[in-house]
């Protein structure tokens, strides 16, 4: 089974997005490396929520933050894994929505925050008929891009 293992400064930089977005949600890009079954994150690109309504429910990766963050990304060596985004319902089930907007065939990571504290991430992969299947996530340690585990630093 697929694992989305993400390194812990990457794990740190997307929870502090999503923080820092709420009560809107975050989003972004998830970078790294696929080692057999598992992927392992060493880079998180937080985005601007570009979504044109209401973004406490909605989100939308902003075009040109997505282009530089995979600019950013094949730079470095890495590959685009997946994409990111929060929930502050508390809840990181994958709604009708999440699932009609996943891109196939990669992570699709939500984190769940209830009153301004987090409660819970949780992944998804959908196959090419748009069917999802929860896919485990685990923190640790990973192979760092060029030395460096990290996230794009700025305040999305």
């Amino acid at each position: 089974m697929a694992v989305l293992r993400i390194g812990i400064r990457a794990w740190e930089a997307v929870l502090a997005h999503a923080a820092r977005a709420a009560p809107e949600e975050a989003c972004g890009v998830l970078a790294g490396r696929s080692r057999g079954e598992q992927r392992e994150v060493v880079r998180a690109f937080p985005c601007r929520n570009a979504h044109k309504g209401d973004r406490r429910r909605h989100f939308l990766l902003d075009p040109q933050d997505q282009i530089e963050a995979q600019r950013q990304a094949r730079a470095a060596g890495l590959e685009i894994l997946g994409f990111y985004h929060s929930h502050h319902n508390g809840s990181a089930a994958l709604s009708d929505e999440d699932l009609r907007q996943a891109h196939p065939r990669v992570s699709n990571l939500i984190l769940a925050f209830r009153d301004g504290v987090f409660v819970e991430a949780r992944s998804w992969v959908v196959d090419s008929q748009q069917r999802p299947s929860e896919e485990p996530v685990a923190l640790g340690d990973v192979t760092p891009a060029g030395g460096t585990a990290s996230a794009t630093a700025d305040d999305r």
